[in-house]
Parts: C-alpha cells; sequence; structure tokens
C-alpha cells in the first residue's frame, strides 16, 4: 500500500499536469497510466502501479469534489483560502454533515493541493 503523503500528491499531481502541458494527454480523456507511472518512478524514485494511480485519482476527485460543494456552501465569510479549511461552529459541520457526509474528510484535514486539482478536476 502506497503512503501517500503530500509531496507524493504533489508529485503526482505536477507530473500530470506536466504531461498535459507537453501535450501528451487531455485533462481527464485517455489517461496513459502506464507513462505516468514510469515517469514517477524515473524522476523521483517512486513506483507505484496503475490501480494504485487509478485509486489515487478517484479518491482525490471524489475528496476535491466534496470540498468544492462544502466551500461553495460556506461562501467567503467562513472560508480561509491560507489554510484551506472552513471555520464553520460545531453545530454548522453537524447541519452540514447530515446531508453531505462525503464533505466529512474536509473537517479533519484541509485540502492540499488545491491549485492542481482545481486545474486538473475543474475543467
Amino acid at each position: 500500500m502506497a503512503c501517500w503523503k503530500n509531496p507524493m500528491l504533489q508529485n503526482f499531481f505536477s507530473l500530470y499536469l506536466e504531461e498535459v502541458g507537453k501535450g501528451c494527454i487531455t485533462l481527464k480523456r485517455n489517461i496513459p497510466w502506464v507513462d505516468i507511472s514510469l515517469e514517477l518512478k524515473k524522476k523521483k524514485g517512486i513506483y507505484l502501479s496503475i490501480s494504485q494511480l487509478k485509486s489515487r485519482w478517484k479518491n482525490e476527485k471524489l475528496r476535491y469534489t466534496a470540498c468544492s460543494k462544502l466551500v461553495s456552501a460556506a461562501g467567503s465569510t467562513y472560508y480561509d483560502p491560507i489554510k484551506n479549511k472552513v471555520n464553520w461552529s460545531k453545530q454548522q459541520w453537524e447541519e452540514y454533515l447530515k446531508i453531505n457526509s462525503q464533505a466529512e474528510q474536509c473537517f479533519y484535514r484541509s485540502l492540499e493541493n488545491s491549485t492542481e486539482m482545481m486545474s486538473i478536476f475543474d475543467v
């Protein structure tokens, strides 16, 4: 099992966006998982299987979608863009999580790599 700490996620997203910039990938389509896996191994010394990459991609997309909806619901009054967190009271969180349980992960940790994720998933 891969340990997806922030530096590894940063490498993954940066490499993906680099491949997009080269014209090797069209955002969200025809993702060459083998090439990304090989480039991670070559550039960073990290080996990740295609299934690990796809699984992480799916999980990060779900997390990004949940956190984006949360930020929209919270508005600029409660969202802290420096910390990438929503500053709600316990009661506000409880009410929101009753109808949006996937946002629970946004309660426990901030959305790292939000700029890269926005470039990738908001297309």
